[in-house]
């Protein structure tokens, strides 16, 4: 069985900008999404990471974590090329890209997600629901979404704040939930559309 992999980012990998244990949280999910992808990589069809929020040296995600996750890989001896998602801003988005991706391109393969242990129960509500929004009836998130530990103190990352996120999806719906989220990301999304005119002038 071969596989599409997809990894959420949470931020950039820059020590210099962000605080010591985000650094080291990010360090421990990024070694442990390597040591997975280590066991199965010549089963491995394509990997994905997707991330387009900008750190303050104005590098988005994807930028700055594709080139750490290479060095990684090679230092356990895999050769693996690393496709990159700047468009998506939220992890409902990615979600969507990453289901919509896999059915459209690589329905011969088996889909894997990697999120971040404390929002595993959020994201796989989100995959519930978008596999129901696809009709996609073959997938179980139990098997597709998988959780690695992410040491970080940020409140978003919070038990309690992703139970009230939960809940408020529940309440309000999936797509109104990532509305909110785009609109306060708004500065982001703007900054990338600057960028991409200015790529194709």
């Amino acid at each position: 069985m071969k596989y599409l992999i997809w990894m959420n980012c949470y931020g950039s990998w820059a020590p210099h900008l962000r605080r010591e244990i985000e650094t080291l949280g990010y360090d421990h999910y990024l070694d442990d999404t390597v040591q997975f992808i280590a066991k199965i990589a010549d089963r491995v069809e394509a990997f994905y990471i997707s991330g387009g929020m900008y750190d303050a040296d104005g590098k988005t995600e994807c930028e700055t974590t594709k080139p750490e996750l290479l060095k990684r890989f090679n230092k356990v001896g895999v050769d693996l090329q690393i496709q990159t998602d700047e468009g998506c801003f939220t992890s409902t988005a990615i979600m969507k890209k990453f289901l919509t991706t896999w059915r459209k391109e690589y329905l011969d393969c088996s889909p894997i997600i990697i999120v971040d242990k404390a929002r595993l129960a959020v994201n796989q509500y989100v995959f519930d629901y978008f596999c129901h929004q696809l009709s996609i009836e073959n997938l179980s998130a139990n098997e597709v979404v998988v959780s690695f530990e992410r040491l970080d103190d940020h409140p978003n990352s919070q038990p309690l704040a992703q139970e009230q996120k939960l809940k408020i999806l529940k309440e309000i719906g999936v797509e109104a939930v990532d509305k909110l989220e785009l609109e306060a990301r708004k500065e982001h999304i703007e900054l990338h559309k600057k960028r991409a005119t200015s790529k194709r002038q």
